[in-house]
């Protein structure tokens, strides 16, 4: 329960006499209702009205009682607590007379008094800072839970959500702190409360959640920001395939995993058989296997001068060329795909003195494909290392 008490003016024509009295204990009164009709010193009747809304509490000043000086003559219950605020008056018209209010005080508007601790601040910006209160610590929670969601390290892992629950309090502590507690920085207080209780809902739901339902509240553009440390969403670490931190499947011993621009993956394994070649899948970033790739030649993964990955793949009908004489014209047909295995291009057909000896990686290649890509673990072990594929806000 919250009560504001509500006094009488303190530059009034003492003594003032309560001629009426117009609310009873616990009624509902709005801002501007009608409280009391009290008598100044000099004779003149006053409306007394109420700055703010709420429910009586306790007993009103009975009609008939005599205030000697400035007094507490209601409390009310309202969303703010411990508040004092000064009650306005404005004098009653005689009868036949146009109305003309007037008020106690320095002020002669019709508005009720605003001082410093009821000037209350517009209500728009009251929301503006109350949304942004609330929704600060959740936006930084669900951008710590992307590192949170990794293979980093537990620091990485922690701190960020450690950070992300202070930081909004950490900036609510070098706001100006005034007694006013309809002020911006009590609005903040406790929208920001309500927003602490959101981030800790977000982070237990997604301790609970299962990685493919999780991943639908993913993004991008954060993996991006913290690529360097987590390798996420999707990534490919000794045979098993993490969907945001979690173990989802198991691949063959010496498989490779390929980052894609769109968050996805492309596993590749060099099979040691008699006309065995790569064999690998594209995974979506939602941790699905979409296509499986079977027996190439070669599997290889660029990107453009967009920064979108492209997937190469060498079909097996290369694999008599070397029974061919130099000149002879070998059936290419060195496919390039989209992030979802889509064939978009093929290369024309290159001489057998090209190809000898080439998993594709000699083959001529179109001019936008700039660079090629290397798995997490050869990044990882690697002094040189490119950057992670960079995809335009257009990527597929």
């Amino acid at each position: 329960m919250s009560v504001k008490s509500l006094s009488a003016p303190k530059n009034a024509a003492y003594p003032l006499v309560v001629r009426k009295t117009l609310v009873a204990p616990e009624e509902i009164v709005c801002r501007g209702q009608l409280l009391y009709e009290i008598e100044d010193a000099q004779g003149r009747r006053m409306e007394v009205k109420t700055p703010f809304s709420g429910s009586i509490m306790g007993k009103p000043i009975a009609t008939g009682t005599v205030l000697k000086s400035p007094q507490i003559i209601l409390e009310i219950d309202e969303s703010k607590a411990g508040e004092v605020e000064e009650a306005w008056m404005e004098k009653i018209p005689a009868e036949g007379s146009a109305p003309a209010p007037q008020k106690t005080g320095a002020s002669s508007s019709a508005d009720p008094p605003r001082s410093p601790s009821s000037s209350h601040e517009r209500p728009g910006w009251h929301r503006v800072v109350g949304v942004f209160a609330f929704l600060l610590g959740p936006f930084l929670t669900w951008i710590a839970l992307h590192l949170t969601h990794s293979l980093a390290g537990a620091g990485y892992r922690f701190g960020g959500l450690a950070i992300a629950l202070l930081a909004p309090w950490l900036l609510y502590s070098v706001l100006p702190h005034k007694r006013n507690r309809r002020s911006a920085t009590s609005v903040y207080r406790v929208a920001g409360g309500k927003g602490s209780i959101t981030s800790v809902i977000l982070i237990v739901a997604s301790l609970i959640l299962p990685p493919k339902v999780l991943s639908s509240g993913d993004c991008m553009w954060v993996h991006r920001l913290f690529a360097p440390i987590t390798f996420a969403p999707l990534l490919e670490k000794g045979g098993r395939i993490y969907l945001l931190g979690r173990h989802v499947a198991d691949l063959a011993e010496g498989t490779k995993g390929v980052p894609l621009s769109n968050g996805g993956l492309v596993t590749r394994w060099w099979g040691m058989g008699i006309n065995e070649g790569y064999t690998g899948a594209v995974w979506s970033p939602r941790g699905r296997e979409i296509l499986e790739l079977e027996e190439y030649r070669g599997i290889q993964v660029y990107r453009t001068k967009r920064g979108l990955t492209r997937i190469l793949t060498i079909p097996m009908t290369m694999s008599g060329f070397q029974f061919r004489r130099p000149g002879d014209e070998a059936v290419s047909l060195l496919q390039i795909r989209d992030n979802e295995g889509r064939i978009i291009d093929k290369t024309k057909t290159y001489p057998v003195s090209e190809m000898i000896g080439t998993q594709g990686s000699r083959l001529p290649l179109p001019e936008y494909l700039e660079q090629e890509v290397l798995s997490y673990d050869e990044r990882l072990e690697s002094d040189d290392l490119p950057d992670l594929p960079r995809a335009s806000p257009g990527y597929p």
